[in-house]
């Protein structure tokens, strides 16, 4: 539940960074589907599913600062709804075998195992997605052109 909780949570996070950007808000969403929050994110700002990393070096030598987007990834989305199967009473009715020490053979037949190695898996990406610093995807194109306005003409 937890690790549900902490993949909700960064989405949250990520959209109302976005959404404060937009200056939206976000009193209609009322989504806990990761796969969906993810959706919208990307519908609000199509970058947020890109990793960025900048590095700030000062002219003066110093030190440098790093800053850094990791999204949530769409296979963490996905894992957001395989553990959600887990906490319900259908997956052992439909696994019967969930209890075996060792993954049984055959199609469609799970131990709970699986789930062991599905939360490692979900504690390694959400761990990438909240591994930077900035909640939002940085954007230098109004920047850039701010500075071209005011730089004075290059005679040439």
């Amino acid at each position: 539940m937890e690790l549900r909780f902490g993949i909700e949570a960064r989405l949250y996070q990520y959209i109302d960074a976005e959404l404060g950007h937009a200056k939206q808000t976000r009193k209609h969403l009322k989504e806990y589907a990761a796969t969906k929050l993810l959706a919208q994110l990307t519908a609000i700002n199509p970058k947020t599913s890109q990793q960025t990393i900048v590095q700030l070096t000062p002219e003066d030598g110093g030190k440098a600062t790093t800053l850094a987007y990791t999204p949530v990834t769409r296979e963490l989305a996905n894992m957001h709804g395989q553990l959600g199967n887990l906490l319900h009473y259908t997956f052992f009715w439909i696994n019967p075998y969930w209890r075996l020490k060792r993954q049984p053979t055959g199609p469609g037949r799970s131990a709970i195992l699986q789930a062991r190695d599905l939360v490692a898996r979900g504690i390694e990406e959400l761990s990438k997605a909240v591994s930077g610093n900035l909640l939002t995807n940085p954007s230098f194109g109004a920047l850039v052109d701010d500075l071209n306005n005011a730089a004075p003409p290059i005679d040439g």
